[in-house]
């Protein structure tokens, strides 16, 4: 029984490491739609840093609300729109 125990453990932490994997690859994460940065509040101010992290990234995308901080990003800006935070992530594939 304890051999049993000891290989279903094993099998289950080889599956989650080989769907983190694939997670990662996609490039986007997962809690994250693509977006179009320049309509954000805080472009206008930051237009410089953030069009820096576009020409430094494959692609930009919009945390899901209630979701949290999306993974794996390069960058990333917190944005709050009536005390509700949301995030801009800039990635690579």
């Amino acid at each position: 029984m304890k051999n049993i125990f000891v290989v279903l453990v094993v099998s289950l932490m080889i599956f989650s490491f080989v769907n983190i994997l694939e997670v990662s690859a996609l490039g986007r994460p997962a809690n994250c739609d693509d977006t179009t940065y320049q309509a954000h509040p805080g472009y206008n101010e930051n237009q410089a840093t953030w069009d820096r992290f576009t020409a430094e990234t494959d692609g930009v995308c919009q945390s899901q609300y209630g979701r949290g901080v999306p993974s794996p990003c390069v960058h990333i800006a917190q944005i709050s729109v009536q005390g509700n935070p949301y995030y801009i992530c800039w990635y690579n594939n």
